[in-house]
This record gives C-alpha cells, structure tokens and sequence, in this order.
C-alpha cells in the first residue's frame, strides 16, 4: 500500500522509518491487519495485543482506546491506511 512496509519490530512508509511512533503491540496488530487482508476478530487482535495477558473484562475498552489511538497515529502520520470497524465481527485495514 503506496510502498508501506510494516513487521513486527518497524514500519516504514516512503523510506521514512516511523518506528518510533508506534508501541510493539500495536506494530503486532498493524503487521497483522495488513497480511491478512480480512476482517479481524476483537479477540485475534487483544491477543496480538496483550499476547498471553488477556482479561476480556479489562481489554473490551481497553482494546477500543488502542484502535483509537492507532487510527489518530495514523492519520497524524499521513498513512495510507485505515482501520474500518465491522460491527459485530471486528476490524479490517485499508
């Protein structure tokens, strides 16, 4: 996506390293957002998140706030990406 690199420990877009931008779980949740080209659970993406430290009770609001500060992140960054929610089924990138 408009030569948008991203993995698990960088992301860069047009040669720019924006790395530093970004906590690891939420370079976890972009790299897996962007491979797997579908509609991705809440659960899938609290678990990349938290990895093996989830308590739904804590992550359900927990995980809105990260999506919601990956989308400003994004947008501050003039990424070529964006993160759709799929109500009921979770969320997507684009």
């Amino acid at each position: 996506k408009n030569n948008l690199q991203i993995s698990d420990t960088e992301i860069v877009s047009e040669g720019k390293d924006l790395t530093r931008f970004f906590s690891f779980g939420e370079l976890r949740i972009l790299k897996y957002l962007n491979e797997v080209k579908e509609v991705v659970s809440r659960e899938v993406l609290g678990k990349l998140f938290w990895q093996e430290k989830v308590d739904w009770e804590y992550s359900d609001w927990a995980l809105d706030a990260i999506v919601s500060r990956l989308r400003k992140k994004i947008l501050r960054l003039g990424l070529p990406i964006v993160i759709t929610t799929r109500r009921g089924k979770g969320y997507e990138l684009r």
